[in-house]
Parts: C-alpha cells; sequence; structure tokens
C-alpha cells in the first residue's frame, strides 16, 4: 500500500451479524475513524451493546470510536432505551446516530429520531453527540440544516449517487457512499442493511448506476472525487470493503 491519505475521514457500517461472526477486517477497522453498528428490525439494543462490546474486546477498538445506530420505532419502551443509553455511556460510548428506522409503524413510545434525542437529552443532557439520518433525494440541504441541525451536531446521508444533491451537504456531514460490490451484491446488502427502502431513489437515477457501475463493481473512489472537496465519508458495507477503504486511503486528491 502507499502513502496513506490523511485529508479523507472515513467510517465504515458493520452489522451486528457480522461482528458476532467475527468477519470485521481488521485492516478496516485499523484504518477508519469510527464504525456504526446498525440497528436492524431482527436486533434490540442489547444486540447493538453486544456488538459494541465485542468490537472492543475481539478488535481493540475503543468505543469511542464506534457509534450504534438508535431506531426510533424499533424502541419496544422507554424502559428499553433508558437502560440502552446507560450502558452505551458505560461501555464509552460518546456518538450515537438516530434514524426512525424501517419500520411503518413504531413498536413501542418512539416514532422519529426527534422523540429518541429529546429523551436522550433528558437521561444524559450533553454527554452523547448526537446524529441524525439524512436524506438528499427527499430532503433539502437548507431544510436540514434549517430544521434538523439546529438540534443535531450532524448527520450521516442515506444513499444518493447524485453528487449535485451530496455536494449542497457541505457541513456536519457524513457522505454516505456504497463499497464496490456488485450489482446483486449491492441490491441484497441494502436489504441486509436495513437501507432497502432507499434503493427505491437511487434507482430512479438510472444514470448515477450507468456512471459509477463497471464491471469490476462499483467505482467508489469516482463517486468520491465527484462530490471533492468533501472530505467525511460514510461506507456502506456492501461488499469488497477492505479494497474500497484500501483505494480511498490511496486516493490522490
Amino acid at each position: 500500500m502507499g502513502v496513506i491519505n490523511t485529508s479523507l475521514s472515513l467510517s465504515v457500517e458493520q452489522t451486528p451479524r457480522k461482528i458476532q461472526k467475527k468477519n470485521v477486517s481488521e485492516f478496516v477497522v485499523n484504518n477508519v475513524d469510527y464504525i456504526t453498528v446498525p440497528h436492524l428490525n431482527q436486533n434490540t439494543l442489547k444486540t447493538s451493546y453486544k456488538s459494541v462490546s465485542q468490537l472492543s474486546d475481539v478488535y481493540g477498538v475503543d468505543p469511542s470510536r464506534v457509534i450504534p445506530h438508535i431506531g426510533a420505532r424499533s424502541i419496544t419502551s422507554k424502559k428499553d432505551l433508558t437502560e440502552s443509553i446507560n450502558n452505551f455511556k458505560g461501555l464509552g460510548v460518546e456518538k450515537l446516530l438516530l434514524v426512525g428506522g424501517n419500520p411503518s409503524q413504531p413498536m413501542g413510545p418512539y416514532r422519529d429520531a426527534e422523540s429518541v434525542r429529546r429523551r436522550v437529552q433528558e437521561i444524559h443532557h450533553n454527554h452523547f453527540k448526537l446524529y441524525c439520518g439524512v436524506y438528499p433525494d427527499t430532503e433539502t440541504a437548507s431544510g436540514i440544516y434549517l430544521y434538523k441541525y439546529e438540534h443535531f451536531d450532524g448527520g450521516f446521508t442515506q444513499l444518493s449517487l447524485s453528487p449535485r444533491k451530496l455536494e449542497s451537504f457541505k457541513i456536519n456531514t457524513r457522505i454516505g457512499i456504497p463499497s464496490q460490490a456488485d450489482l446483486d451484491g449491492l441490491y441484497q446488502y441494502m436489504k441486509l442493511c436495513g437501507v432497502g427502502p432507499s434503493l427505491r431513489y437511487p434507482m430512479r437515477n438510472i444514470l448515477g448506476f450507468a456512471r459509477y457501475m463497471t464491471p469490476n463493481g462499483f467505482n467508489t473512489t469516482k463517486l468520491v472525487q465527484a462530490i471533492q472537496p468533501h472530505s467525511s465519508f460514510h461506507i456502506y458495507d456492501f461488499g469488497r470493503i477492505e479494497k474500497t477503504v484500501e483505494d480511498l486511503l490511496n486516493l490522490d486528491i
């Protein structure tokens, strides 16, 4: 590997299943700034807690580098959220990503990221940095900065393949990008990782796939170059994650 590019800040999403099966790449966790753990439909927040613990115990990842997701509509009770927040704090977690989640109807008292944010602040005022999901294909940057970032410390974009839309999020936003998976892997992992609904939006933009898909997989570096000078990116692990991180670290920008 050549000279590492320190101008990019990278984070990578790793599912609880991948963590529990010990399929996480040591190269990846040692060369990105943060690892996020999604709160998937079939998992509880206790599963996320165990995943953070395992990243620390098995891979030596400082919990301050792990950002658990909290899916509002998947939380079953106020007690469930309170216990989980206390557990995360006890581990040393400092950042949380709050999203509405995949269920269309709440399984408990929380409907959206804002309702969870208020509860987190009640429990531990200003202990956590709180981030929200950003949806470039359905939200405007001006609306995000005016309404969401008034309450949150920043955000992570869900998948969009439009550099024009993504480059408008210039401050406090990690741009979500797919790893170098092939098209089938991209679709399958999207569903597995809980971002399946967002597939509807990039699929509307066939030109996006045509521009960045190659016989060797998705050209992640080309998408990153198109969004420059933005420097904070979040990689959705749809396959070939080591190659994706390595190529980005060696990107000449």
